[in-house]
């Protein structure tokens, strides 16, 4: 079973979007809504010892970019089987198998709002992965069971130290609606750093009314909350 999905898998990863699109079709979970006509839908196939998952990005109703995430089982015995399986389509570093990303690069870009010039050394590879919705969609600080650091929170925490306020102003402007939130929330922590501080509020009431509610984890509770309240409460914590 694993094999015959690993094969089906390889055969459509590298074709069209709506090849893959199709492929996964079936198993789409509803849109996720990321603001600014920006939207994200899960998918996963099932097999025996392993599932692989896939997610599917849309502006205005186009898909732009996918992501697939090849598992491998736990069995220790079975991974080099299944890395061997992998290797037509996808890359094997030692018997990690990395993910197939399309056009990931354009979910990194600024939103279409974002009018300012920026350069290489303002928009670094660490940024760019933040500002991905691929580097965690739950704001916030800690959640689960076990409290721990929400993943963007995490990568949020190895930027922190060294931002420019220009590369916050950058940030505020992500595809990732828990990076833009973490962004405004250092503005507000920080606001003596910045200048044309109207200009950049009127940027935040912007965010809030387009998307109101955002993912996170209060707890053990995950679910949608309002952004504006979240912001404000992250905000006054020291």
């Amino acid at each position: 079973m694993d094999k015959k999905i690993i094969d089906e898998v390889n055969s459509v990863v590298k074709a069209s979007p709506r090849a893959v699109e199709r492929y996964f079709i079936k198993r789409l979970r509803e849109a996720d809504n990321l603001g600014f006509g920006w939207k994200v839908r899960g998918s996963a196939v099932g097999g025996g010892y392993i599932s692989i998952k896939a997610k599917f990005y849309y502006r205005n109703d186009t898909l732009v970019s996918y992501s697939v995430f090849p598992e491998l089982p736990d069995e220790s015995k079975l991974k080099n089987t299944y890395a061997n399986w992998y290797a037509p389509a996808f890359i094997v570093d030692s018997i990690e198998i990395k993910p197939f990303r399309y056009n990931d690069a354009l979910l990194s870009t600024p939103l279409a709002t974002y009018h300012e010039p920026y350069s290489s050394t303002s928009m670094t590879k660490a940024i760019a992965a933040y500002m991905s919705p691929e580097s965690g969609l739950e704001y916030g600080t800690y959640g689960g069971y076990s409290s721990s650091m929400l993943q963007n929170r995490k990568n949020f925490t190895n930027l922190q130290d060294s931002l420019s306020s220009g590369q916050v102003l950058l940030m505020m402007h992500a595809v990732n609606p828990a990076s833009r939130l973490t962004a405004i929330e250092y503005y507000l922590k920080n606001k003596k750093l910045f200048t044309n501080q109207p200009h950049i509020e009127q940027w935040i009431e912007t965010v809030f009314r387009e998307l109101p509610e955002v993912k996170s984890l209060q707890g053990c509770m995950g679910g949608m909350y309002n952004a504006r309240m979240l912001v404000s409460w992250y905000s006054s914590i020291e």
